[in-house]
């Protein structure tokens, strides 16, 4: 059979002509009618590869014989009829064009229709009466054509939408936000197991899943510093293969709790004013400027206060003569106000009694190691009669150390003698009485100022072994030695005030002990040199000198002193001597005898009490005679 045999009916005919001859055969003919049928090929040229629900769906295509022909009826040029079927379901079909056996196809998909991939099959049924199955061609078919087909896949995109159980509403920094929603197709179907992501005011807080209802639920906390007021928190679904993107949002009041904080002195007593001073912050304790606050106590205004720049807020009160004795509770009500909550604090404080106070010291300047003695009374100020406080203990302080405690007795007196310590410094000092209050009454504290002196120790290191009365060039009084402070540091003193005498308190002249005039007083790191002249009053012979350091009360030391080592005082004489001897006379008068006159340099008188040795002698030296002489200077020697 050729292979471009046209299709249809053939006539196939048979002739036998014959042999001629007496014995020859007549010959006959038969005809016989057969049919022709033809392959076609159906091809997809062009489809949607990718739509979503709902939208159409284009297919494009030919059909031809296997000569690559247009299908013909007769010989001539003929349509055919083309299905298109959708996962194997007849949905639509055309007629090819006759001239070339191109077909189109144009289908709505339906909006419920599944996503994911789906199946394109154009197919051509054949010839009706002469193909098998016979019967299965559409009676517009040109006969003897056989079926075919062909096939293609397509992906379908389903519309989902998100839709918002919780629009919006209210939520504190720090709570917990709360989206509930659901996710459907465009036909309500639910959808499974997909991916929301929750975002608010532009920034990404978590992501959920979606259960077999299509349901989710997001539970996030709202970060501490999320933008207060109107926010814009959204839902949206990214999209699969299979599903587009959606999105929904709604509007969230974001607001801040407030934190309050104040303080109030405790205890407190009727009358007295006391500053109640506080904070008020937003969640991360940042300073909220313009906040009013209300005070009470047990539902009675005290007063109102408004924030600074800083968030703080005082309010100074004086305690009203409207409460009872003991515990009350402050409160601090802070209202809401723009996107802040409102708020509250509160604090307690005790109503007590007022204290009194009074103490004396006998004496505020000690020395060292000395005594203060302190008595006081501690006593009731809200009391008709004052009533003293007893049993009650009394901190005592020096600059800030206790030093000493003493109770009160049943009267609420108290008594106490506080040492002035060796190591304390020279000067004033604070010394503070406190008491720190008990359940009934307030502390109460009173401070005096007391002095502390130092006694000095005047150390006296050399003397010189004799002085000569009157001498103030060779044979001075010459002393050295230490002034320092007993205590404290042991500091030396410089430039201390001296006084030199031969006794103790010369300069008061209420003693025999007289002054000497210092002439110099040299000082070198704290090491002095007294220099002066013994006065022509001092008696002859040996002594000891007082050296007195004097009370200094701008460096707060007291007068010492000290006595010099054993001196000579020597006198110096005029000479040659005033001796005055009486005439010899032989066998008459022959005692040699005289007067001899001791004159004082310093003061040109006699000096009594002075031992004389005199000596009588011959003109070759043998010596005659010999007497000592004390009193009045007159002698005598017998020849």
């Amino acid at each position: 059979m050729p292979f471009d045999a046209p299709v249809g009916f053939h006539d196939l005919n048979a002739e036998f002509v014959g042999t001629p001859g007496t014995t020859g055969l007549v010959g006959d003919n038969a005809t016989v009618r057969f049919v022709v049928l033809g392959e076609t090929n159906i091809s997809i040229t062009d489809s949607s590869a990718t739509i979503t629900a709902g939208d159409v769906l284009y297919v494009n295509g030919t059909l031809v014989d296997d000569l690559g022909l247009p299908l013909q009826i007769d010989g001539v040029d003929s349509i055919a009829v083309v299905y298109l079927l959708i996962d194997g379901v007849p949905v639509s079909s055309v007629q090819s064009n006759a001239s070339d056996g191109m077909f189109m196809f144009a289908w709505n998909t339906p909006q419920n229709i599944e996503a994911g991939l789906h199946n394109i099959q154009v197919r051509f049924e054949g010839g009706r009466d002469w193909v098998d199955p016979i019967g299965d061609g559409d009676s517009a078919n040109p006969d003897f054509y056989k079926p075919s087909s062909a096939s293609e896949n397509f992906s379908v995109a389903v519309p989902t939408e998100i839709v918002l159980i919780t629009q919006g509403g209210q939520v504190d920094r720090e709570d917990t936000l709360t989206v509930q929603g659901r996710l459907i197709d465009i036909v309500d179907n639910p959808l499974e197991g997909q991916t929301i992501e929750i975002w608010l005011g532009g920034l990404f807080l978590t992501n959920v899943t979606t259960d077999a209802t299509g349901q989710f639920n997001a539970v996030h906390p709202v970060p501490a510093d999320a933008t207060l007021g109107p926010v814009l928190l959204e839902t949206r679904f990214t999209g699969t293969a299979g599903y587009l993107p959606s999105q929904n949002s709604g509007t969230w009041n974001i607001f801040s709790k407030i934190y309050v904080e104040f303080n109030v002195e405790t205890p407190l007593a009727v009358e007295e004013i006391t500053t109640i001073d506080g904070f008020v912050g937003d969640n991360l304790l940042n300073p909220l400027e313009g906040m009013s606050v209300v005070l009470s106590i047990e539902g009675i205004t005290i007063g109102n206060a408004t924030t600074d720049s800083n968030g703080n807020f005082s309010l100074v009160w004086q305690v009203p003569n409207i409460f009872e004795d003991g515990e009350h509770t402050v409160d601090a009500i802070v209202p809401a106000q723009g996107w802040y909550r409102s708020g509250q604090g509160n604090a307690t404080f005790f109503l007590a009694h007022r204290t009194g106070m009074t103490f004396n010291i006998a004496e505020n300047d000690a020395t060292r190691d000395d005594f203060w003695e302190i008595s006081g009374t501690l006593y009731d100020l809200d009391t008709a009669l004052n009533d003293g406080l007893p049993g009650e203990t009394i901190i005592i302080s020096i600059d800030g150390v206790q030093v000493a405690t003493t109770v009160t007795s049943a009267t609420g007196e108290f008594s106490a003698s506080i040492r002035a310590d060796s190591s304390y410094d020279r000067g004033n000092h604070v010394m503070l009485l406190s008491f720190e209050g008990s359940p009934g009454h307030l502390p109460v504290s009173s401070d005096k100022t007391v002095v502390v002196w130092a006694d000095v120790n005047v150390q006296i290191d050399s003397t010189n072994s004799y002085v000569v009365r009157g001498d103030g060039i060779e044979h001075r009084i010459e002393l050295t030695g230490t002034v320092t402070e007993i205590g404290g540091q042991g500091v030396s003193i410089d430039n201390a005030e001296l006084i030199l005498g031969n006794g103790l308190n010369c300069e008061s002249g209420a003693t025999e002990a007289r002054c000497i005039n210092i002439e110099s007083v040299i000082w070198n790191g704290g090491t002095f040199t007294v220099i002066a002249t013994a006065p022509t009053g001092m008696q002859a012979g040996q002594t000891q000198l007082n050296l007195e350091s004097i009370s200094n009360s701008s460096l707060y030391l007291r007068s010492g002193n000290a006595w010099s080592d054993s001196m000579s005082i020597r006198i110096k004489l005029e000479t040659p001597f005033d001796v005055d001897i009486e005439p010899i006379i032989e066998n008459e008068q022959e005692v040699v005898s005289g007067e001899i006159t001791l004159i004082a340099k310093d003061t040109e008188l006699g000096v009594e009490g002075i031992a004389i040795t005199i000596y009588l002698e011959n003109a070759s030296n043998g010596r005659l005679d010999e007497v000592v002489v004390v009193n009045r200077f007159r002698w005598s020697c017998r020849v």
